[in-house]
């Protein structure tokens, strides 16, 4: 099994030497097989949101794209409520979920 990781920054000090710019940027630039391909994202859920539907643009199938909900917990064990999203419980069901599971939820923004 072949696995590539790339990082970036969206901003550069002159002593970076990788890749610059937001991930939405350079997914058309990762010369990605989609049938060869699951992507996971881990950021901010805006992100992720932007990021999945960039991913879903390049042609890969929402089923190989799984995004990491890592959230501040208190219980761990799904009684607080604190690390709801959607009908889930990161504690309990997540903390990674295959991105249909989650899209409709990632656009609503938290108060």
């Amino acid at each position: 099994m072949d696995l590539e990781v790339d990082v970036t920054v969206d901003a550069a000090d002159g002593e970076w030497l990788g890749k610059v710019g937001v991930v939405t940027t350079l997914i058309p630039r990762a010369g990605l097989d989609p049938g060869a391909t699951t992507a996971f994202v881990v950021g901010p859920e805006i992100m992720m949101r932007f990021t999945a539907r960039a991913l879903v643009d390049a042609g890969l199938s929402p089923d190989q794209i799984w995004i990491s909900m890592e959230r501040a917990m208190k219980c761990g064990i799904g009684l607080c409520g604190h690390c709801q999203f959607g009908p889930t419980l990161i504690c309990r069901d997540g903390a990674v979920y295959p991105y249909p599971e989650l899209a409709a939820y990632l656009g609503v923004r938290e108060l």
